[in-house]
């Protein structure tokens, strides 16, 4: 996602500096027009932060409050990454100080289903702020995704037809505890 997002970026002519523990090879840089750089100096020199990492317990919350006062006064914080990696009330703190010029996120803290402690609603102070832009996730809108959904929902359902738990169903241990029965 992150080569992605830079390919996309160098038709603006942007100087774009990542952050990544695995640095691309030269030529892949070369090819991107972009450089690897350290996290503390690239968010305080940074107009625009994408987030393309993965949720993880090490980076559950990785934009918090330090990490907002981190970058840039007045700069932007774009995650279509995973709504848990940023910490939604802290965003909306950073955007109230106008410290953080402005928030784009196409995913939420309260989707990530698998996060018992997940927030019920987007923070109304994120919500209602006039400088952010919030989209509804809309990351699998292409074809190619789509039809991964529907393949694995055809999946689910020839598995219940054997008698069988589908792959996919989030509550099995609920399931398997009760009657025995699909």
């Amino acid at each position: 996602v992150g080569q992605a997002i830079m390919r996309m970026l160098s038709g603006f002519d942007c100087k774009v500096t990542y952050v990544d523990t695995k640095p691309l090879k030269a030529e892949q840089e070369e090819r991107l027009s972009c450089q690897c750089g350290e996290l503390k100096s690239s968010l305080s020199q940074a107009d625009f932060v994408v987030l393309a990492i993965h949720l993880t317990p090490d980076t559950k919350h990785l934009v918090d409050r330090e990490f907002l006062s981190g970058m840039k006064k007045g700069s932007y914080l774009i995650n279509p990454a995973r709504g848990s990696v940023v910490n939604e009330n802290d965003v909306a703190t950073a955007l109230e100080s106008e410290h953080l010029g402005g928030y784009a996120a196409d995913t939420f803290e309260m989707e990530d289903w698998a996060l018992s402690d997940r927030p019920v609603e987007i923070p109304p102070a994120l919500r209602q702020s006039e400088y952010t832009v919030l989209t509804p996730h809309i990351g699998s809108a292409v074809a190619r995704i789509r039809e991964e959904i529907e393949m694995s929902a055809a999946d689910s359902i020839i598995q219940v037809l054997q008698g069988k738990f589908p792959d996919t169903v989030v509550n099995r241990k609920l399931l398997a505890n009760s009657n025995g029965s699909v």
